[in-house]
């Protein structure tokens, strides 16, 4: 004969957790929160250098741009400076009055030449 027993709910008797599970509990919520915590100062000091990396890097973009910049614009004075000079020479100014008495092509390349148009 059988016993039906499907309707029958036996409640599981409450375990109580002894004091080395307890320990065991607190110590790994701990080393868990710490490498946690850990985890989070090692994202946030990661990102911040590299927004320090990035702003670096843009200075340096920005600082050899304008180095360029004035390097060309010192090249450019001296050129102004140098084409100054040629055309107050004596030999500049001899060949343009040349030129300008007696417009030849010989005239006109000495001119050129020496004024270094």
């Amino acid at each position: 004969m059988r016993v039906d027993d499907e309707d029958v709910y036996i409640p599981p008797r409450p375990k109580e957790r002894s004091s080395f599970e307890w320990l065991g509990i607190i110590t790994l919520a701990i080393v868990l929160g710490t490498f946690i915590t850990d985890g989070i100062r090692l994202l946030a000091a990661n990102a911040w250098m590299n927004y320090q990396f990035e702003q670096l890097a843009e200075e340096l973009r920005s600082s050899r741009a304008e180095a360029r910049q004035q390097a060309e614009v010192r090249r450019e004075e001296l050129r102004a400076q140098e084409s100054e000079r040629k055309m107050q020479s004596y030999e500049c100014r001899f060949w343009w009055e040349q030129h300008q008495a007696n417009p030849n092509a010989k005239n006109n390349a000495k001119k050129m030449q020496s004024c270094g148009e």
